[in-house]
């Protein structure tokens, strides 16, 4: 029988591989039959103390096995999973607890900040699961081996409806109030399986897991392994310096990043040294935003030959997979974001959402049954960008005559610079592209007249640099409104938990 819930994934795959390790951690193995017992005992526990009105909880761990029995013991309960950063802004954390109340929470119980929020809104001890060892002026609430305690148990008889919510994952709110998408299971699961689909995923595989859970990416890495009955690998390493080690100790057959990921990877660990070190990697995906040509080449160039890159596209909207590039067209269409995934369709609307042909501009939509049921108490929101044709991502691009979508540059990210209009992404790929830099970001400060100038800021590649020759050398491939007027070397780049550059920091450092 084809899984309608989430949680059927997990149940699934404890049936049919009770004993098989599903999860690596610190040293410590988990299995199927044992996390799906944990996670029964969890959703058991919700129904006796969370009344029928609460029905979000909230889960604000770091990646570890409580926050995996704690994603599929909520969902098993019936209510809504609600994933955020435990570093989240505590403005940005206020506004969502507030948004989302009455909820249930599992945390850690030494999160100080946690603590005070909770003791604000006046949230007892019984509606908080605290997760690791209690100190003084943590934040109160049941221990999870109280909860959690290894008794055999099965599920609460609850069984909600495939339509019904399941998750609402929050934007960053980096640069503005955080969005909450809603979820679906239908949603969630449809994507899932299309997942598991193109990217052949199955029990015999083993994912090195470095973007966190709360990250959308991450969660899909979870649900897409724990259906095909495959392994995770949670990496308590030092990203990047020693995750390589651990593709090489645990076998790893597939791993997964975002564009500073790879940036890391390639130029700030070993990676290159273990082309013939890594047998057992049959895959590595990227998403989570463009990632530059010279970087996709330069990982083409150094990953072992059996090893395909996978790049993909998507959002949180979407749940979260649209496209993605089949490998053996990767250099043909390098600059593409790829085909649609099984059971998606994607279009490039004008400006009165007319269907374009090929070649020509517009936005491109995503439609399927994988789109967002809205926005979490957003109505306004929620019909800006969902309609006839599914959900209008803010990217602008086309489609080739092969069927491939290319993404030209953001809704959000037109400027204009002396009287040119431009795209941000088309100046951070001539910064990549001419100076071969590790990875950038470019943001416009406003002129006052509807203009502005363009300001970098970049981590530098192997070669020495500086501003100067940064902008000699895009000026020899460019003309002078795409060359940026300031240039800021850096060692790093801020990011935000999922691992993306934080663009709205990034503007602080400009001052």
């Amino acid at each position: 029988m084809s899984p309608s819930l989430i949680h059927h994934f997990l149940e699934r795959s404890a049936r049919v591989f009770p004993d098989k390790t599903a999860v690596f951690e610190n040293g410590e193995t988990f299995t199927y039959g044992e996390i799906d017992r944990a996670a029964n005992e969890l959703a058991g526990y919700f129904e006796c103390v969370l009344p029928d009105t609460i029905r979000n909880v909230v889960l604000c761990l770091d990646n570890c096995i409580e926050y995996i029995i704690g994603y599929y013991g909520i969902l098993k309960a019936g209510r809504v999973a609600v994933p955020l950063n435990p570093e989240l802004a505590l403005s940005s954390m206020q506004s969502v607890l507030d948004s989302i109340a009455p909820y249930g929470i599992i945390c850690a119980p030494d999160r100080g900040r946690i603590r005070d929020l909770l003791s604000r809104q006046g949230i007892g001890p019984s509606r908080v699961v605290c997760v690791g060892n209690s100190a003084e002026g943590a934040c109160p609430g049941t221990p999870w081996a109280e909860v959690v305690c290894g008794q055999s148990c099965v599920a609460p008889p609850r069984t909600p409806d495939p339509d019904d919510l399941a998750s609402i994952i929050f934007t960053s709110g980096s640069t503005g109030r955080p969005k909450g998408v809603m979820l679906s299971h239908h949603n969630i699961v449809h994507n899932t399986q299309s997942i598991c689909s193109y990217l052949g995923i199955g029990a015999d595989d083993r994912q090195l897991v470095v973007l966190p859970f709360f990250y959308v990416m991450g969660k899909s890495l979870l649900n897409s392994h724990f259906a095909a009955g495959a392994s995770l690998v949670l990496s308590s390493m030092a990203f990047p310096s020693r995750v390589v080690q651990t593709m090489v100790d645990r076998n790893v057959t597939s791993f997964s990043g975002v564009p500073p990921t790879y940036a890391a990877l390639l130029h700030r660990s070993p990676f290159r040294e273990y082309q013939n070190r890594l047998p057992f990697l049959r895959y590595c995906s990227q998403a989570g935003g463009h990632m530059a040509r010279n970087l996709k080449e330069e990982f083409l160039a150094v990953k072992p030959d059996h090893t395909d890159l996978v790049v993909m596209y998507g959002a949180t909207e979407v749940a979260p997979r649209a496209a993605y590039v089949p490998p053996a067209m990767l250099r043909e269409k390098i600059g593409s974001i790829g085909i649609p995934i099984p059971g998606v369709t994607m279009r490039v609307l004008g400006k009165n959402c007319e269907v374009l042909p090929a070649m020509k501009q517009g936005e491109i939509t995503v439609q399927g049954e994988n789109v967002m049921l809205g926005y979490w108490n957003d109505p306004e929101a929620s019909s800006e960008v969902l309609g006839d044709h599914g959900y209008r991502t803010g990217d602008y691009g086309y489609c080739d005559g092969d069927g491939y979508f290319f993404v030209t540059g953001r809704k959000d990210d037109q400027v204009k610079v002396r009287g040119n209009r431009v795209n941000l992404l088309e100046v951070e790929d001539l910064l990549m592209t001419a100076t071969g830099c590790v990875e950038c970001c470019v943001l416009p400060l406003s002129e006052g007249d509807g203009s502005c100038t363009l300001h970098a800021l970049l981590v530098p590649g192997v070669f020495p640099c500086s501003a100067q020759k940064v902008r000699a050398l895009c000026a020899r491939q460019a003309p002078p409104y795409l060359v940026p007027e300031r240039i800021v070397l850096l060692d790093e780049l801020p990011k935000m938990g999922s691992g993306k550059i934080n663009r709205g920091e990034c503007r602080k450092l400009l001052g």
